[in-house]
C-alpha cells in the first residue's frame, strides 16, 4: 500500500480482530527522514489516538 515515486515513501495498515478490539499495525518507509525519527513518530501516534478516539465515540453512540 501507499505511493513510490518521487516522494520516496510507502507503508501499510493492517488491521486483525482481537478479543474485544481490534489491533492496528502501521509501517512506514522513507528515504527523507532517518529511522526512528521522533517527529515522524510523533505524528503517527497522535494520527491514531485521534483515530482511535473517533472510533470510540462513533461505537458510543451508535
Amino acid at each position: 500500500m501507499g505511493r513510490r515515486g518521487r516522494q520516496q515513501h510507502h507503508g501499510s495498515l493492517e488491521l486483525q480482530d482481537a478479543e474485544d478490539s481490534t489491533e492496528v499495525d502501521v509501517r512506514m518507509h522513507t528515504t527523507r527522514v532517518p529511522d526512528g525519527d521522533e517527529n515522524v513518530q510523533r505524528g503517527l501516534e497522535d494520527t491514531l489516538a485521534n483515530i482511535k478516539r473517533l472510533v470510540e465515540q462513533h461505537s458510543a453512540v451508535g
